[in-house]
């Protein structure tokens, strides 16, 4: 039987300070004089990575916790521009298994998007985030169960990749009975004209369900009400930016069993 499980996914916020050099000495730190003295070459100044808030946040949503069927995660970052360099997000399950893992250097998987609204919607630490990394993982999240994600990488400045900073995060995830999935193996897979399939995932109280509050100017359907044997839909990318989708499941009584919402972001 499929149960509902109303546990929240807990946030998990880092702040880093540390400051990146070249060679692990101070930067700006002036070298002592030698024997003869006369004072040694200044060591040169090295640029620091201020690396500020960042958190890891899943890409949907329900009335209480996570949708089922979610591949996507997004890492959002206080400072701007910046880029994967090195490191992991591992998905694992309540049993310690794991899921599956993202090399942060894999440039299918992971890819750089703008900020959006959507994402200033999921920042409750009054700070503006300036960066964001897609991390498409290929891995549907089943329904009703936990999930463990931990990112552990090094991220570096576009302008200067040598300036880096250590980043680690990690959020539970708890998934509803229902949800969807989308198709999406990386995320240059979603760009304008592209069309992706996918399909509901109805528990056992769930009769019938729909699509609702969307931007059919960003996105089209090729269908938005759905039973359990009609589950399939195609979803078409209409311009690039960052939208979302809402399904509502109802019961054979027409009751709302639960709302899950989706976040689909269009890449250039």
């Amino acid at each position: 039987d499929w149960s509902f499980d109303d546990g929240e996914a807990e946030d998990d916020w880092s702040l880093d300070n540390g400051e990146a050099t070249d060679n692990g000495e101070a930067a700006g730190e002036e070298a002592a004089p030698d024997d003869s003295g006369e004072a040694m070459d200044e060591i040169p100044e090295t640029e620091s990575l201020n690396l500020g808030q960042y958190r890891l946040v899943p890409d949907s949503s329900s009335d209480g916790s996570q949708a089922a069927g979610i591949s996507q995660y997004k890492l959002l970052l206080e400072d701007y521009d910046l880029i994967p360099v090195s490191g992991t997000l591992t998905v694992s399950d309540s049993y310690g298994n794991i899921c599956t893992t993202v090399d942060l250097d894999n440039t299918e998987q992971v890819t750089a998007a703008s900020v959006s609204a959507e994402d200033m919607a999921d920042i409750t630490d009054n700070w503006t985030a300036g960066s964001k990394l897609l991390i498409n993982t290929g891995y549907a999240l089943q329904p009703s169960e936990s999930y463990l994600v931990t990112l552990d990488g090094m991220v570096a400045s576009a302008s200067n990749p040598a300036v880096t900073a250590g980043v680690s995060t990690s959020v539970q995830v708890y998934t509803d009975s229902c949800g969807a999935v989308l198709n999406i193996s990386k995320g240059t897979d979603v760009y304008p004209g592209a069309v992706l399939s996918g399909s509901l995932i109805m528990d056992e109280a769930a009769a019938y369900a729909q699509i609702s509050d969307y931007d059919d100017t960003m996105i089209s359907f090729s269908n938005t009400e759905f039973a359990p044997e009609a589950a399939d839909f195609s979803l078409s990318c209409l311009q690039s930016g960052t939208t979302e989708f809402g399904i509502d499941f109802y019961d054979a009584d027409g009751n709302l069993i639960t709302t899950v919402y989706y976040e689909l972001t269009i890449l250039n």
